[in-house]
C-alpha cells in the first residue's frame, strides 16, 4: 500500500497595513508659535534697547498663533519621529517663507528646531499649571 503524501501548501496571505503618514500640520503650527516669540522679543529689545510694559502691544502678534499650535501639540513628538524627506523639506519650505530671510539650510534647521523647543517649553509650562 503505496499512499501518496500529499503535501498541503499551506500560503498565509500577507496583508500589509500602510499606515498613514501623520504630515507636519501640527509641527508647522508650533514652529510658527516659536518663530512669533522670537521675533517680538526681538522686536521688543530693538525699539529701546529693553523689553519693557511699552511693548505690550507686540504681544498682541502672537495670539493668532497660540490657538493652532495649542490645538495639536501633543502630535508634534510623533509627527517628528515619522517625518520623511519631503515633510522635511516641507517644514525647511514654510520655515524659510514664514522667516522671510534668505538662509543657508543650516542654519535654517537650526531656527527650525529652535522654534520647535521654545513652543514645546511653553506648552510644558502651561501644562504644569
Amino acid at each position: 500500500m503505496n499512499e501518496e503524501v500529499k503535501e498541503e501548501s499551506v500560503v498565509e496571505e500577507v496583508v500589509v497595513v500602510e499606515k498613514p503618514q501623520l504630515g507636519t500640520k501640527e509641527t508647522e503650527e508650533a514652529m510658527k508659535l516659536g518663530f512669533a516669540v522670537a521675533k517680538v522679543l526681538k522686536q521688543a529689545k530693538a525699539n529701546d534697547g529693553k523689553i519693557s510694559s511699552n511693548d505690550l502691544m507686540l504681544l498682541t502678534n502672537l495670539f493668532p498663533h497660540f490657538g493652532p499650535a495649542f490645538e495639536g501639540i501633543d502630535q508634534v513628538p510623533a509627527e517628528l519621529k515619522d517625518l520623511d524627506e519631503a515633510e522635511v523639506k516641507r517644514l525647511l519650505t514654510v520655515a524659510s517663507a514664514h522667516l522671510g530671510e534668505v538662509l543657508d539650510k543650516e542654519e535654517l534647521v537650526r531656527k527650525v528646531e529652535k522654534a520647535l523647543k521654545v513652543a514645546l517649553a511653553i506648552v510644558d509650562l502651561v501644562g504644569e499649571f
